[in-house]
This record gives C-alpha cells, sequence and structure tokens, in this order.
C-alpha cells in the first residue's frame, strides 16, 4: 500500500510537505497521542481525548506520499487501541 517503515518517516514528510499534523500545538489541541507502529507501510493509529469529560478514542490513519494524513473509517471511532491496531492491521 504505502513505503513508510517508520512513523518518523511519516513524520518528517508530513512537515517537508508544509502540513502540521504532528506538530506539538496541534497534538496538545486535540491531547493527541501517535502509536509508533506503521501497518502496511501507510497506517497508523493516534488517540484523543477532546477533554477530561469524555474518554480516549482511537483512530486509524493512512499518510498519503504527499504528506497529508486521512482518518480511515471516521476520527475516534474505535473504543480501543487494541480495536484500532486491529483495524489498521487489516486495511
Amino acid at each position: 500500500m504505502g513505503n513508510f517503515r517508520y512513523i518518523e518517516n511519516i513524520k518528517r514528510t508530513n512537515l517537508m510537505a508544509g502540513y502540521h499534523f504532528f506538530d506539538p500545538p496541534t497534538l496538545k489541541y486535540f491531547n493527541s497521542r501517535i502509536l509508533e507502529t506503521v501497518y502496511g507501510g501507510a497506517f497508523f493509529v493516534t488517540s484523543e481525548r477532546l477533554n477530561i469529560y469524555h474518554p480516549r478514542k482511537y483512530t486509524v490513519r493512512r499518510a498519503l506520499p504527499d504528506g497529508r494524513i486521512e482518518s480511515e473509517g471516521g476520527f475516534q471511532r474505535y473504543e480501543t487501541a487494541r480495536a484500532a491496531k486491529k483495524a489498521a492491521k487489516e486495511l
């Protein structure tokens, strides 16, 4: 599917293309965490907690060769990291 082996490659490509997905202020705003494993050369998992009253949920992301990051299946679709990782592996 893709050609990324490591999350650092995805971060660098995103930054060099002028995007801000991994910028600290962006991550802080969404209280995001990036899980380190890349599946199929393009897919990875993030978690977000929008505020203290909401539980942390998980999103499967796809890194595109041009540096863009897309959500697969919807933002915060998964209740657990395990479910999101399983979905990412299947893609």
